[in-house]
C-alpha cells in the first residue's frame, strides 16, 4: 500500500504523510522511507482548512496529554 501511495507514476512531487501511531513492527517493515514520507509517528493530527478550502495546515497534538498540546506544525499546503 505504501508503494502505492508513494509512486512516481501516481503523484510525481514530495509526500507528507501522517498517521495517528507508527507500530514498531511497521517502522521495522518500512524501513528508511518511514524517514523520508512520514511527517509524524504518534499523535492527534488536526486538519485546519482555511480560505474557502485553497489552503490548509496540519497540527500533530500530544494524545498522551489531556491538554493535546501542540507538538508540530506543518504548512500551510495549497489544495489540488
Amino acid at each position: 500500500m505504501l508503494q502505492r501511495i508513494t509512486s512516481e507514476n501516481l503523484y510525481p512531487g514530495a509526500w507528507d504523510l501522517f498517521t495517528t501511531d507508527m507500530l514498531e513492527s511497521n517502522e521495522l517493515v518500512i524501513g528508511d522511507l518511514i524517514n523520508k514520507v512520514y511527517r509524524n509517528k504518534h499523535g492527534h493530527v488536526v486538519v485546519r482548512v482555511y480560505d474557502s478550502g485553497e489552503r490548509y495546515d496540519i497540527f500533530v497534538l500530544n494524545d498522551l496529554s489531556e491538554e493535546r498540546e501542540v507538538m508540530n506544525h506543518f504548512g500551510p499546503y495549497e489544495s489540488r
